[in-house]
């Protein structure tokens, strides 16, 4: 069983902050918007429908401000968002990674459980964003790439890419 503190931990704070700091960074200047827009528009995993819109610059801003509006806000909440996230990650790494259910070949076949993907896919946004990513993300991808969620994130991808 999971943690119920961790699944906490996961469901209100490491998702949501990932994903505000993330698209901080992409819907922050008209370049970074193009490359996000870009990314979306190209990337295989993305389908055909969603591939359009990123292809029509006055739907996909109409989408990235409503996407700005409702998960970025402003460097204000950006802040207060990395600071629960560094909290959060800080409460992760001392009391849940490196000890079951949060091992990366937990189960009996060797493969991950659950608990160490919804790790792995929660904090994947800031450790292993698609290219091309603005310097300021790659600058703070660097940062969590050094801590050990971001080690575990980058292991389990690693051995489990899908």
């Amino acid at each position: 069983a999971i943690p119920e503190r961790a699944v906490e931990l996961l469901e209100s704070v490491v998702g949501p902050a990932t994903r505000t700091i993330y698209y901080s960074h992409y819907l922050r200047t008209a370049e970074t918007r193009a490359m996000f827009a870009q990314q979306c528009a190209t990337a295989s995993n993305v389908n055909a429908w969603q591939r359009w819109v990123f292809k029509t610059p006055a739907v996909y801003d109409k989408i990235l401000d409503k996407m700005h509006e409702g998960m970025v806000r402003d460097d204000a909440f950006v802040s207060a968002e990395r600071a629960k996230l560094e909290a959060a990650a800080a409460e992760l790494e001392r009391d849940f990674l490196g000890k079951p259910p949060f091992v990366v070949d937990a189960l009996p076949d060797g493969g991950p459980t659950a608990a160490a993907i919804a790790v792995a896919s929660l904090i994947s946004p800031v450790v292993r964003p698609f290219e091309p990513m603005p310097p300021a993300l790659r600058d703070e991808t660097t940062a969590w790439r050094d801590r050990k969620i971001g080690k575990f994130c980058l292991e389990m991808y690693e051995k489990y890419p899908h």
